[in-house]
Order: C-alpha cells, then sequence, then structure tokens
C-alpha cells in the first residue's frame, strides 16, 4: 500500500524517477514514488527530451526561451546562465545528474560547459527550494538529467551549421537492460563569431561582426551504471569539456574588459548510488561522490586591437563534494528524510600584470572554502493533501584566505514548509514557506577581477524568507498553473559604483535588504489534433531598502515582465515550431541606473522527417533565431546576436 503515496523526496541518484518517452529514460531528480494523483508541494518547470531536442540547443541556455519566468543572459566574462524569478545565478543552484555544477571560487555556474546532446530532462524548483538540497540555494534548484535506458539502445548524430563559420556537431549512443546502462556522447561545436542586427550602430564596433565574439569547445560524457536486483545500484559518469573564447566588450563602459580565454577546461567525476535496507523498500539511501577539477587562463588586453598584454590571471580549483540522504517510510501515511551535504573547494590563482613591457608574475594566492549542511524533512500524506515540514543547519567555513586576514566562520539554519490540498485529481493548490542562507562566494569577497572591483571580505551571508501560493488545474485539452509569490532577502549582495578616488570600479556590498514579489501563470493548450501550445507571463516588482526603509531603490537585470510563447504544429512527417520571448521594464548599472530596451524574441524551427526502416530515421531542420533581427540586450553594453539562419539534421537508429 505504502507505494501508493507521493513522495517527492529530493534524491542525488539518477535511477528512481524514470519518465519514458518512446525512445529515452530519464530521471527528474524529484518523484521516488507515483499514483495516478500528484501532489507536487512546489511549483515546477518541467522540459522533457523532446522539448529539448527541439531547441537545438547549443549550450543550456538556448532553452531560456521556453521557460516560464526564466530570463537567459550573456555576462561581461562571456558566461551564459538564468535569472528564475529575479534570482541571479548565485542564488540558483545548477546540478547535472544530481551534483551542483556552481564552481564555489565564484558561486555561479557557465550553462555553456554542459553536454546538452546527453540531456533529456531539465527540472526547475522554482522558489525555495528543500532543506534536502543543501546550502546555497536560495532562489531554486536547476535539475539536469541525462539519458539512461534499461531496455532498448540508442544512437544519434546531430549537426547544425550556419553563418560564420558556425558548426555544432554531437554524436551520443545509450544502451541497458535489467544488469546494467550506458551512455557515451561527444560534442564539438564552434563559431568564428555572430553578428550584430541591422540596426545596430556604433563605433566600438565597427563592422557587422561583434568583436571577439569567437568560441570553440569540445564535451564528452559517459556514464555506467550497474543494478543489483530491483532496487539497489551504482554508477559511475566522467564529462570533460575544454574550450576557448573571446569575451565580447561592453560597449559604452567606463573600465572595459579586453579579454580572451586561450583556454577554459573542466573535469568531472561522480560515482553515485542507491541501496534498500528493506525487502518492502521501505528504508533506503542515496548518495553521491563527486570530484571536479576546473582550469581557466584570461588574457587581459590593453585595447580593442588584442595586440598587447596588459595582464593574465590563470585560475585553477579543485572541489571534492558529497552528498547522502537516508529516507525511511514509516506507513502509509509518514516519511523522514535525514540528508548531509557539502564541498571543500581551492581556488589557486596566479595573476602577471605588465609592468615595463613585459609580464611579471605575482606571488600565488590560495584560498578554500568549506560549506556544509545537515537536515531533515518529514512528509505526511493523505490522498487529498500532504504535509512537509524540514529543517536544516547550515555552515561556512574559509580555511584560507590568500593574502587577505582571516574570515571567521559563518552559521546558519534553514526552514522549509508545504501544504498541498486536492480538490479533485486534475485540480490542486498549495503553499509553500522557506528560509535560506546563501554564504559569499570567495570571489565575491576577494576577487579584484584584474581591476575592476575593490574586494570586501566584510560580505554577510544572504539570508531569504519568502514562499508563495499556488494552484494548477489539468485537463485533457489543457492545463493551467498560476502562482503569487514573495521573498525578501536581508543583507542581498549587490554591486555598486566607487566614488571618483576609486575611478573606474565596484565593490559588493550589502544591501540591508530585496524584495521580489510577483504573479506568474503559465497556459498549455492541445485543443486540435497534432498542435500543441503554450503561453507563460510572469510580473515581478524587484526593489531595494532605501535609508528611509522603503522598498524603492531599482536593482539591477530584474526584469518586472517576463512572458513568453510556444507553437508547434504537426502534418505528416513535418514539423513547425515557434518560440518567443518578451522582457520588459529593465534595468542596467553603469554610472547610473539605464534602462535597457523592451525587447521580443522570436524563433522559427522547421523539420521533416525521412524514415528508412523502423528503427533509422532522420531529421532535416531549419532553424531561424531572432527572426525579426531584434537589436536587444540581456545586460546593459552587450548587443546579442542579430538574424541566425542554421541548417543541419539528425539521424536516429533505435532497437
Amino acid at each position: 500500500m505504502w507505494k501508493k503515496i507521493i513522495l517527492p523526496v529530493f534524491i542525488t541518484a539518477t535511477f528512481f524517477a524514470q519518465n519514458r518517452d518512446t525512445v529515452k529514460t530519464y530521471s527528474t531528480n524529484e518523484i521516488v514514488v507515483q499514483s495516478s494523483l500528484v501532489l507536487k508541494p512546489q511549483s515546477l518547470i518541467e522540459v522533457d527530451a523532446k522539448e529539448i531536442e527541439l531547441s537545438d540547443a547549443q549550450t543550456i541556455k538556448d532553452i531560456a526561451i521556453i521557460l516560464p519566468s526564466v530570463k537567459g543572459q550573456s555576462n561581461s566574462r562571456g558566461e551564459s546562465y538564468f535569472y528564475l524569478r529575479n534570482c541571479g545565478n548565485r542564488q540558483l543552484q545548477l546540478m547535472f545528474d544530481g551534483v551542483p555544477t556552481n564552481l564555489p571560487w565564484d558561486g555561479r555556474f557557465d550553462l555553456s560547459l554542459l553536454p546538452t546532446n546527453a540531456v533529456t530532462s531539465v527540472t526547475i524548483n522554482k522558489g525555495i527550494p528543500s532543506v534536502i538540497y543543501g546550502a546555497n540555494t536560495l532562489g531554486g534548484v536547476i535539475n539536469v538529467g541525462t539519458m539512461e535506458l534499461r531496455d532498448k539502445s540508442y544512437f544519434d548524430f546531430r549537426s547544425l551549421f550556419g553563418a560564420n563559420n558556425f558548426k555544432d556537431v554531437s554524436i551520443t549512443t545509450a544502451s541497458g537492460n535489467s544488469d546494467y546502462s550506458y551512455v557515451v556522447s561527444g560534442k564539438y561545436y564552434g563559431s568564428d563569431g555572430f553578428d550584430l542586427p541591422s540596426d545596430f550602430s556604433n563605433a566600438e564596433n565597427p563592422g557587422e561582426t561583434r568583436l571577439n565574439s569567437y568560441s570553440s569547445g569540445l564535451n564528452l560524457f559517459a556514464r555506467g551504471t550497474k543494478y543489483y536486483g530491483k532496487n539497489s545500484n551504482v554508477g559511475v559518469s566522467f564529462s570533460y569539456y575544454k574550450g576557448d573564447k573571446g569575451v565580447p566588450p561592453e560597449i559604452g563602459a567606463k573600465k572595459i574588459r579586453y579579454w580572451k580565454y586561450p583556454e577554459i577546461s573542466r573535469f568531472s567525476a561522480t560515482v553515485n548510488g542507491s541501496h534498500y535496507f528493506s525487502v518492502d523498500g521501505k528504508t533506503f539511501l542515496t548518495y553521491a561522490v563527486n570530484y571536479t577539477n576546473y582550469h581557466s587562463l584570461i588574457d587581459q588586453y590593453t585595447d580593442a586591437t588584442y595586440s598587447e598584454l596588459d595582464a593574465t590571471e590563470d585560475g585553477k580549483d579543485n572541489t571534492l563534494y558529497g552528498r547522502l540522504i537516508f529516507t525511511n517510510i514509516f506507513s502509509e501515511t509518514s516519511l523522514l528524510n535525514f540528508s548531509a551535504s557539502g564541498f571543500s573547494s581551492k581556488h589557486y590563482e596566479n595573476i602577471a600584470e605588465n609592468e615595463n613591457g613585459e609580464l611579471a608574475a605575482l606571488p600565488e594566492n590560495i584560498y578554500e572554502q568549506r560549506v556544509f549542511s545537515v537536515g531533515a524533512e518529514y512528509q505526511y500524506v493523505k490522498p487529498k493533501y500532504n504535509f512537509t515540514f524540514g529543517a536544516s543547519y547550515d555552515g561556512a567555513l574559509t580555511p584560507e584566505t590568500g593574502n587577505n586576514p582571516d574570515k571567521d566562520p559563518i552559521f546558519d539554519y534553514g526552514l522549509n514548509a508545504s501544504f498541498v490540498y486536492a480538490f479533485a485529481d486534475n485540480l490542486y493548490a498549495r503553499i509553500n514557506y522557506g528560509r535560506k542562507t546563501r554564504f559569499p562566494s570567495m570571489r565575491e569577497m576577494y576577487s579584484e577581477a584584474l581591476g575592476k572591483f575593490k574586494i570586501n571580505p566584510d560580505l554577510k551571508a544572504e539570508k531569504v524568507n519568502g514562499g508563495e501560493i499556488g494552484i494548477s488545474y489539468d485537463a485533457q485539452m489543457f492545463s493551467v498553473e498560476a502562482d503569487l509569490f514573495a521573498n525578501y532577502i536581508a543583507d542581498g549582495i549587490v554591486r555598486k559604483r566607487l566614488p571618483p578616488e576609486d575611478p573606474h570600479k565596484y565593490m559588493r556590498v550589502n544591501k540591508s535588504e530585496i524584495r521580489n514579489v510577483g504573479i506568474e501563470t503559465e497556459i498549455k493548450f492541445n485543443l486540435i489534433k497534432n498542435f500543441d501550445a503554450g503561453v507563460n507571463f510572469a510580473y515581478i516588482d524587484s526593489k531595494g531598502k532605501n535609508d528611509a526603509g522603503e522598498f524603492s531603490d531599482t536593482l539591477e537585470y530584474k526584469p518586472q515582465i517576463i512572458a513568453g510563447l510556444f507553437l508547434s504544429y504537426n502534418i505528416g512527417d513535418a514539423q513547425f515550431v515557434a518560440e518567443g520571448k518578451y522582457i520588459g521594464k529593465e534595468y542596467g548599472l553603469e554610472d547610473y541606473y539605464t534602462e535597457l530596451p523592451d525587447y521580443f524574441l522570436l524563433n522559427f524551427r522547421a523539420s521533416y522527417f525521412v524514415r528508412f526502416a523502423a528503427n533509422y530515421k532522420a531529421e532535416l531542420i531549419l532553424r531561424v533565431n531572432n527572426v525579426f533581427d531584434e537589436l536587444y540586450y540581456t545586460q546593459l553594453g552587450l548587443p546579442e546576436a542579430g538574424r541566425q539562419i542554421r541548417m543541419g539534421c539528425n539521424i536516429y537508429f533505435t532497437r
């Protein structure tokens, strides 16, 4: 009987929750046990394998256009990431097969480092997540899951080509049975840069192509899993990325970064597994252990000719991460999770500066941070409702701080609670509350970013209190989800422009409080055969508290309106897809806050399937990104690509 209970257990392993389409099996890392009535304690965005394939994503950032309440952004360092409900990427946690990918030194993740061809699910927990996820998950958790087959063999070859020598080529193969499964993938992409919209005109970027916008990367991924009986298993996975890129300079900035990355590399190895201690499956343990090595080399030049080196920064990171969750199901109505997670990370920084025409190396600085979280979560489940409550104790220690004074450890606590009630099998409401802490990263406190920032070792941790009220209705031909949410972040970390005595520099400081209040809705339609449609809309009011205690201060890169559109139509073996995103009322900071232009971005995709045999097929693809050649900015001074036309094919084999 206990298997009829809905148990949204937040686990690290990739093998419990298996959703299936006709080809692939993958995990969402969310649902352990299912029945006909699913009461989700949190608001989720779920992207399946088909939607990811239709996006033709070079990086995970490319699916931002179809995600409600999500804005994709590129920053002045050439990194790509998400904003979710106006929480930035340091306030989010990106998990790849159950392991965080945020670089501890910086606190950020870069979506371009993930092997998208092996990805078959993306699940985003909006709002303050369960304590089971550990520390630093202040604004939500993004779970990226890779392919896992148990009863099929699969192979695909994908290619896409476009202007400026753009190429994106990948191969993936996977297979499995009752004893084992494996997936192996490789991907290479490259481009000489991207063309700007025809409306763009600025002397700082002469010509049609964005200055210094080239990039290339090789992504390799492999995972194997061994199954012992019906429940216990152990898996080993490896991922490797190596690439290089230019960083387009910020147009109009007072101090411009003329950066190139001649080398970026990342190696990651993970062992994860699950073990059931009882035959009835009521007691089990899941775990994950990960080692990651990251290396980046930055060349800083004196001007836009990129001919004379001004400085270099060689950074290396070694991170060991571990996580375990022990689950005990007491009865048909109750469950308890115990969790422990944490990491230990060292960052080695070597900087060389130009002195009289020659680079002179400065002494090496070593930074170390250790973050841990221990917690427990109880769930009480009935057919019509469920209740969840969790608590955690979190801490951050900094044993090494380079050539800076020592910093005292920081300790805090986390809470989460939710109540979900089902009015009918397809209509339910939920209310959530959460409290979380995000510890400042070492880079936020101690890095000068090659002269652009002033350090601030006294940064405090961000602390959020917030919640949401939501309702979901799922009918045969359409579904509706709406949420009203609010979060208040004490000591929110923002950057500010320094006075004239520190020319052209910023410093990260704590703002007494930041408020994000909003409403969002998503509607999906399937009213006509072979036609799917979806619209989403979010209105978010994000303000900082001023000295008078009023929420009136402007904040950067927190748009007021985020709206999206998705249309898909099939006729025979042809398919047509349109993706749209509108961003409105957003500000960036240079000397003062400047409003960015509102924009509507529209992508179009047409494809046609050619079937050779029962198990073989090819898909011919035409994709047009930014159909209207819209001039738009996701960050001040950084115009994005204009109209891009790409063509290619996907070849599939299944057995």
